[in-house]
């Protein structure tokens, strides 16, 4: 072997050792990169799992959560509808029983009353009739007096409509004038032979029992009319009509005189002005009205506007269960009312003070 030789053999064995250098450590570059996959994997299902149990405890929190306010719920729904049924018998009972303490207190003054009745018819001394009479005045303004009812100072007053009501009818100046309403209604009911519905104003004193003495005389009633109303423009200072259309805060007032007369009448009463909805119909019903009359909303909003009304009425009659309207009529009139001083001006007092 030559020199020359034997330099090619020892190079190509440095080149087969370096070879097998280069692959240990390539292998040994790839246990690693697979160590380090492994690794991130291991970790990568450790934070899954991780993620995993605190989204479950979370979850499950939710859930007992739930749970709880469900519960609560619950148990609220129960206790209102025990403290509903508690407060409505209370009521019931306190409707029933209301007046007893007032009529058993009452007896003493009866009794003061009835000794007195009998000692009159044998009575001679004037005087002495005259001081028991006194005594039971007395006591029967102690009694009023103790349960809050005190008297208005009215004589020698000047007439105030918050506070007073006129009970009786001024004289009319001229005889012709007595009755005159009256006479015309009779003159006409003697001409024809059809229904007289008689439409009037509420410019009357001692309204109620006029409105009474014209229901003797006519088959129907329509509280109120609406007279012309002028008004001035400033502007060009010239006359005009003011208020052609009824507003609907006008209905107040047929409302009021129609629960306080209904089922003291001897026709039909319709109501007038100031009825716009459906819930304005209803109102009137509720407070004793026989029909109801209509113009405004019509002119405002077309006859269409009488069905959509219709349509109110229904959907009412079947949220109550009603089968007819005399179900519900004059549900709400003074006749039927539980607190009868709510229809008189007198209420008026205690909107005064509460806005003060």
């Amino acid at each position: 072997m030559t020199n020359k030789d034997s330099h090619k053999e020892k190079n190509k064995n440095e080149e087969i050792k370096q070879t097998q250098e280069e692959l240990k450590k390539q292998e040994t570059s790839d246990k690693k990169s697979t160590s380090s996959k492994t690794a991130k994997k291991t970790k990568s299902k450790k934070n899954v799992s991780k993620t995993k149990h605190t989204c479950d405890e979370k979850l499950k929190e939710a859930k007992n959560k739930y749970n709880e306010l469900d519960d609560k719920y619950l148990r609220l729904v129960a206790e209102y509808d025990n403290y509903r049924k508690r407060t409505l018998k209370e009521r019931m009972e306190l409707i029933q029983t209301a007046g007893e303490e007032t009529l058993i207190n009452f007896l003493p003054i009866m009794d003061n009353i009835d000794r007195a009745k009998k000692s009159v018819d044998d009575a001679k001394d004037i005087e002495a009739i005259k001081e028991g009479i006194n005594l039971i005045y007395k006591h029967i303004f102690d009694f009023l007096t103790e349960r809050g009812i005190k008297e208005i100072k009215a004589v020698g007053e000047p007439f105030d409509t918050d506070l007073h009501e006129a009970l009786t009818k001024i004289p009319a100046p001229e005889e012709d004038l007595k009755g005159k309403v009256i006479d015309i209604i009779e003159k006409v009911k003697s001409q024809v032979k059809i229904p007289v519905s008689l439409k009037m104003s509420h410019y009357f004193s001692n309204l109620g029992r006029f409105i009474e003495r014209l229901s003797e005389k006519v088959d129907a009633l329509v509280l109120f009319n609406r007279f012309y109303s002028p008004d001035f423009d400033i502007d060009n200072e010239k006359l005009f009509a003011g208020h052609i259309y009824s507003s609907k805060f006008e209905m107040h007032i047929p409302l009021r005189w129609i629960a306080m007369t209904h089922g003291h009448l001897h026709s039909d009463i319709a109501a007038s002005t100031g009825i716009h909805s459906g819930a304005d119909v209803i109102k009137m019903l509720l407070a004793g009205a026989d029909a109801t009359e209509i113009v405004t909303t019509i002119y405002q909003h077309g006859p269409g506007k009488i069905k959509s009304m219709l349509v109110e009425l229904e959907n009412y009659m079947k949220k109550h269960n009603y089968n007819s309207i005399s179900d519900f009529k004059g549900k709400l009139s003074l006749k039927k009312s539980d607190n009868p001083s709510a229809f008189y001006r007198v209420q008026f007092m205690k909107y005064s003070d509460f806005e003060k």
